[in-house]
């Protein structure tokens, strides 16, 4: 079966022939019929124009009407005539065909073409003004466009297609540069003045005119895809024949022809070098953004990425369209056949997402579960702590499920990306493309049961125990309270000589109901209360060192000698020969310290220290098993200057300089 596409075929075959546009509709119905009939033996599908032809055509010119084009005449309920203004189209498309072998002609106008196209059908672009734009505007149009260029200098103007402008015009106008170059004195006289512009790269102009008349398929890409070289001289190629020609009486044809060529080659030169810069940018916008998904802090929310800038701080969306984002971040989260991509998408308990690069996303959440296992053992113990100090007691206190419950909820509340990045199937498919050093190694490996391999729960991943927990904050509560017998003497002789009511534990519902607001609090609390302030450690360096201290079956005089051989080492590597461990330690506290008070000053270092005693108190098995090294020193540190407390700190070199030699010098002190 035939469609429209065929007849429209049918249409400019029988309009080029007639020599019009306008088509009488039985003349139409009887050329189809015979043009079927020549051609149905190599084209099966048009056996209905023999058999139906009537029928067929004009529902095929309907159709073509529907499209835009052509346009129908009726003569009562009959089609009468088409106009067909395709035919215009057709004649300048096949006059361009005939001007690939004359590359000594102007380019045609509609004299030339001996037709004359209605007014609204031919749009004007003058040369100095809208040129380039069209040019811009035919590399991505679809509908072609007919249209007259208008050149300075009164040259004759020429007409032409939008399609034919981006699919041919750079060739055409080769041809004609070709044309002038034939000639030897045109060559030579090229050659010298393009030698005088260009003093240093005599070699270059004259391969670069050679190349014209022996490898034009060479050179016709360097126009299209510009050096700063190739941009520059062609621009000056072009302008010396504009000034040559431009300014001439009486020129001939052929001159016409080439100063048309170097008009429109220098407005080619200008289009396709500010194409190859957009393109340029916009691979090294792509290139940043790469860059930027890949930088700290690993996870960003579509919003982060839609803020990033460049080095300069531009914003990157200066260059890349929000679609063009996006659809740059679909491509790099799929995979092939299936696999995890080089991007990973996490959605988290609160409805948010977050992009990270397959190869961060391990070490997001090793971070993560470190911060988040400080905070959480801090907020626990605070929290019971209260609810001791006021005689209550809660189901996690007491309840290994009940506990595990609540970790979960703090965690979604105020660690919602950790949370979800804690899932088995996802890190085991990004650990295959993470870099680890033995720190990581070890922390990641801890993730996971040794035994089984599978992922441990979430109190197990943050090293919380709830009796540990329990019992920390009974040992922040004054003597008195901790005491059995001793406790229900003070509060009787409070209650006696303060007047204070006595506590009633709640019975029944009201007591159920106030415990489940109770635990529902204890996933809140912790992102309302400030996490910046730290607990302040009284227990001095070396009370810290013998708290850490093994017990004697647990390590042998050769490991222990081992060990501190390994620290003193690592100081060496730290510090160098010449220079004393707390007498820098000293000069590095008074870099990154911004406080003036000294009691404020001296509470801050204190604050600083008493954190990385926590921190190697929480991670002594780890150094024992395994002596660190000093990359593992200097990603410890890292990781410690980055915490919310030390956020107030500016000078983060200095701190992280601090927190290396600190640790080795607590280090030091085991035995």
């Amino acid at each position: 079966m035939s469609t429209s596409e065929h007849l429209l075929r049918i249409l400019s075959v029988y309009s080029r022939r007639a020599e019009t546009p306008h088509i009488p509709a039985p003349a139409l119905f009887a050329f189809a019929k015979k043009y079927a009939a020549r051609y149905v033996d190599q084209q099966t599908e048009l056996e209905d124009l023999i058999t139906h032809t009537d029928e067929t055509v004009t529902a095929h010119l309907h159709s073509l009407s529907e499209q835009g084009k052509c346009i129908l005449s009726f003569d009562g309920k009959a089609i009468g005539k088409i106009y067909y203004s395709g035919y215009y189209f057709d004649a300048v498309a096949a006059e361009y065909r005939k001007l690939e072998q004359r590359p000594e002609l102007p380019l045609p106008n509609e004299d030339a073409i001996h037709i004359t196209p209605p007014a609204e059908l031919i749009q004007i672009v003058d040369m100095g003004t809208d040129f380039v734009m069209w040019l811009e505007q035919s590399a991505t149009a679809e509908e072609d466009q007919l249209l007259r260029l208008i050149f300075p200098h009164q040259l004759p103007s020429c007409i032409i297609t939008s399609h034919i402008m981006n699919r041919s015009l750079p060739e055409l106008t080769l041809q004609r540069i070709r044309s002038y170059l034939r000639s030897e004195r045109n060559a030579g006289y090229m050659r010298s003045k393009l030698q005088a512009v260009f003093p240093h790269r005599d070699a270059s102009v004259r391969d670069m005119i050679t190349a014209v008349l022996t490898t034009p398929a060479q050179v016709l890409s360097g126009i299209l895809e510009p050096t700063d070289f190739t941009f520059h001289f062609w621009s000056q190629f072009a302008g010396i024949i504009i000034k040559d020609f431009s300014s001439k009486k009486d020129r001939l044809a052929e001159e016409d022809a080439f100063t048309q060529a170097a008009f429109i080659l220098s407005y080619l030169t200008v289009f396709y070098k500010g194409r190859a810069q957009k393109t340029q940018e916009h691979e090294s916008a792509i290139r940043r953004l790469e860059q930027s998904l890949r930088a700290s802090p690993y996870a960003h929310t579509i919003s982060d990425i839609l803020a990033f800038t460049d080095s300069r701080g531009v914003p990157l969306s200066k260059n890349l369209s929000r679609e063009v984002i996006t659809k740059h971040l679909a491509g790099l989260l799929r995979g092939e056949s299936g696999a995890l991509g080089s991007l990973v998408r996490v959605n988290t308990a609160n409805d948010r997402q977050y992009y990270l690069a397959r190869e961060n996303l391990v070490r997001v959440a090793v971070d993560g579960v470190f911060t988040a296992g400080l905070e959480l053992r801090k907020h626990y113990i605070d929290q019971w702590s209260n609810y001791m100090r006021a005689d209550k007691k809660v189901k996690a206190m007491v309840s290994d499920e009940a506990f595990a419950k609540s970790v979960n909820a703090v965690m979604a509340e105020n660690f919602p990306l950790i949370l979800a990045l804690l899932d088995e199937g996802l890190l085991l498919a990004c650990s295959e493309h993470t870099q680890f050093n033995a720190a990581m190694q070890e922390q990641y490996n801890a993730l996971f049961h040794p035994k089984t391999g599978k992922l441990q729960s979430t109190e197990q991943i943050l090293g919380l125990n709830r009796e540990e927990l329990y019992n920390d904050a009974r040992l922040v509560l004054p003597f008195w309270m901790v005491t059995p017998g001793l406790n229900a003497v003070v509060r009787f002789l409070r209650r006696l000589f303060l007047a204070e009511p006595r506590s009633r534990s709640p019975r029944g519902a009201s007591a159920r109901a106030e415990e489940g607001a109770e635990e529902q609090d204890s996933a809140t609390t912790l992102g309302s209360r400030t996490t910046k302030k730290m607990v302040v450690d009284d227990t001095d360096d070396a009370q810290t060192a013998r708290s850490d201290k093994p017990s004697a079956g647990s390590r042998s005089k050769a490991q222990s000698a081992e060990f501190q051989k390994a620290i003193k080492q690592l100081e060496k590597e730290f510090l160098g020969t010449n220079r004393n461990l707390d007498e820098t330690l000293h000069e590095l506290a008074d870099r990154w310290n911004p406080l003036l008070d000294e009691r404020s000053k001296r509470n801050l270092i204190e604050d600083v220290n008493s954190l990385t005693r926590d921190f190697l108190r929480r991670m002594k098995v780890g150094f024992r098993m395994i002596p660190p090294d000093a990359s593992r020193i200097r990603d410890l540190a890292r990781r410690l200057s980055q915490n919310d407390a030390f956020s107030e700190i500016r000078r983060k070199k200095d701190l992280e300089r601090y927190l290396e030699l600190y640790m080795l010098k607590l280090l030091g002190k085991i035995k």
